[in-house]
């Protein structure tokens, strides 16, 4: 629970909202959040978003969009993000962009191939995320190890 935490709080911090565009379809999710598609329908780009509303991402205070496109069979979801907060710690905020691929990839679009993408403010591309490596998900495994050992440690000494 505290991976999710985490990585939900790198994720909200190095985003940003798009001004209105051409960036294709849209359907709105709440009063904030928007989700503009291209290549898929909209019960998915919906899907897309509610996913994001459910992990809070998306929220009522905080403008934000995202863009879902197709392309040549592979899923492509686009996030603003503000570059200069991005690049004083790209280390760590790829690693939680990377969580949040598997967990689309996993939880909306049902193990189909899956790429993120970090976008400007004009979803220009700015780096394409990747998959964790298998370093990265041995050193998760063993933060969400060592989380739970000492959250399920009731012992009083």
């Amino acid at each position: 629970m505290q991976i999710k935490k985490l990585v939900i709080f790198f994720f909200v911090a190095f985003t940003l909202f798009t001004s209105c565009q051409d960036y294709g379809k849209k359907v709105t999710i709440n009063e904030t959040s928007e989700v503009y598609y291209d290549g898929v329908g909209d019960t998915l780009a919906k899907k897309l978003g509610d996913f994001l509303l459910k992990q809070g991402y998306f929220t009522t205070t905080e403008e934000r969009a995202v863009q879902l496109l197709k392309e040549d069979g592979t899923y492509i979801v686009k996030f603003v993000v503000n570059k200069e907060r991005f690049s004083q710690d790209e280390e760590t905020a790829l690693i939680g962009f990377k969580i949040w691929q598997m967990w689309l990839q996993d939880s909306v679009f049902y193990g189909a191939k899956t790429k993120l993408m970090l976008a400007d403010a004009t979803m220009k591309d700015i780096a394409e995320v990747g998959e964790l490596t298998e370093l990265e998900k041995k050193e998760l495994t063993e933060t969400e190890t060592i989380t739970t050992d000492l959250e399920t440690d009731s012992t009083i000494n």
